[in-house]
């Protein structure tokens, strides 16, 4: 719809102002439906996104943990000449 016709129809609507108020109650309600629908859509994404978000985080704390302990462990232990695994004292 362009604005002459728009212009058009506001005019010859605007001499039956029953008519004219259905159609603009209407699109209210039609744009006010999508709003919340997308609204709604935009809501659980946020919660799938955050949720995601939390998944990553507590995955990287975890390998940063997994990291430590495996970094600590083989500070502990050295092969000998012999091939075998001996601790060594703490420092």
């Amino acid at each position: 719809m362009d604005s002459t016709l728009f212009a058009e129809s506001n005019a010859y609507y605007a001499f039956d102002i029953k008519t004219y108020d259905a159609i603009y109650a209407k699109v209210k309600d039609s744009l006010t439906a999508l709003r919340d629908k997308y609204k709604a859509i935009e809501t659980r994404e946020d919660k799938e996104k955050e949720k995601l978000d939390s998944l990553k985080l507590t995955k990287i704390v975890t390998e940063k943990k997994l990291n430590k302990e495996r970094e600590s462990t083989s500070k502990k232990l050295i092969p000998n000449l012999n091939g075998q695994l001996n601790p060594l004292k703490s420092k």
